[in-house]
């Protein structure tokens, strides 16, 4: 015997990932605010292309959204001192460089977008800060912010960029078909992962450098990664959606234990999720369990992804070596109330073990907890499940 829990994490109307979502009035908003910014920016930029020798009329700056938004993984705040990340980037060509990457021009490209963005911020009654060296940043609100970083990137690449603006917002559509679709509460169509991992020509991805502040160049591989991203949920049974979810539900796990920040990066917790899956049909709860047998082992050393181009060797567990004990420590704490709340077969003490762990959002109704006879073999089970307890919220 054992629960399902299934439904707790998947129930339509208020389950954990409905409750962890962005709302529909959140994402109408972020996506209003994603358009003032291009509309300021795509036209405002000329001035900008001009100084560095390039044509207005042919050259127009692009825009892609990048991070969580775009591969549809995005959480809204655990707690109220965090913030929806809306990344969402500047792209140039090359071409504009013809005196090479000079700190002149990346200074000049932060002056020149920032002296746009200020006088939409004070209309909006967004803030603008001047603090990141990695972007420029608008604070929005309802706890979101809005970070814009400033690319260039190889003149093939540019030309074959496709502007891609529109935020994932149903996993199941997004990933069924490559046909476009009218989402509620918007009105406008989006293509699926599989689709737009294909629109940027394979040979032309590559690292593309982004302006910081003080005049340095940085390489990025926000593409590449995406391009990966994709790949890898495409090639799932449910093209991915139940991934994705684990990615969510760990996010949201992390978000929840780290209350200022800090703790295991999402990237971190997608590649883990990635490496250690096994598809359970209508079980995400199995599906989760499974992730976790192996994430507090993971967060201990280093974590690299051999099939993500041009980061062959790179280890993403970035999380300082004196806080990886911590880290491990609160994944095994989630790993065994997991395992005994399936294990269990007291609806109310599985939520409450639940609760433990990703804290008020997971729906507190029991129907949604079936005990049942449990014929497939769980992938792993706590040493003691009955004398776990849940040691805070609930």
């Amino acid at each position: 015997m054992g629960s399902n829990l299934h439904r707790t994490f998947r129930a339509r109307e208020d389950g954990f990932i409905t409750q962890i979502k962005p709302t529909s009035d959140q994402r109408d908003y972020l996506n209003t605010c994603r358009q003032k910014v291009r509309a300021t920016l795509k036209q405002g930029l000329a001035a900008f292309i001009v100084e560095n020798g390039g044509d207005p009329n042919i050259i127009k700056p692009k825009f892609r959204l990048q991070g969580s938004w775009a591969y549809g993984t995005c959480n809204q705040p655990a707690h109220p001192a965090q913030e929806m990340d809306v990344d969402y980037g500047v792209y140039l060509p090359n071409s504009l460089l013809a005196q090479g990457r000079s700190d002149r021009v990346a200074k000049a490209y932060y002056l020149a977008v920032e002296t746009l963005l200020q006088p939409l911020a004070d209309i909006e009654d967004w803030k603008l800060c001047k603090d990141k060296n990695t972007c420029c940043r608008l604070i929005l609100e309802g706890n979101a912010h809005m970070d814009v970083p400033l690319y260039i990137v190889p003149d093939l690449m540019f030309d074959s960029l496709v502007e891609r603006n529109n935020m994932i917002l149903d996993e199941a559509k997004a990933t069924i078909a490559k046909d476009e679709y009218v989402f509620k509460g918007y009105h406008y169509a989006t293509e699926s992962f599989e689709s737009e991992a294909k629109i940027i020509e394979l040979d032309y991805i590559t690292k593309i450098h982004m302006a910081l502040r003080d005049g340095n160049w940085k390489d990025s591989d926000c593409e590449l990664i995406r391009k990966w991203y994709a790949d890898f949920l495409a090639d799932q049974e449910d093209n991915g959606r139940q991934l994705r979810y684990i990615a969510r539900y760990l996010k949201a796990w992390r978000d929840h234990e780290y209350n200022n920040g800090g703790g295991p990066s999402s990237i971190l917790l997608m590649i883990v999720a990635n490496q250690n899956y096994q598809y359970f049909e209508n079980r995400d709860d199995l599906a989760l369990l499974y992730v976790l047998k192996n994430l507090p082992k993971a967060l201990l050393g280093p974590v690299k992804e051999p099939s993500i181009p041009e980061h062959t060797d790179e280890d993403f567990n970035r999380i300082p070596e004196d806080d990886r004990q911590e880290a491990h420590d609160l994944a095994a704490e989630l790993l065994g109330v997991v395992s005994a709340a399936i294990d269990i077969e007291s609806p109310k003490t599985s939520i409450n073990f639940l609760r433990s762990q990703f804290g008020k959002r997971i729906p507190d109704d029991e129907s949604y907890v079936v005990v049942e006879n449990n014929n497939q073999e769980l992938p792993l089970q706590a040493t003691n499940p009955a004398t776990i307890e849940p040691t805070r919220g609930g």
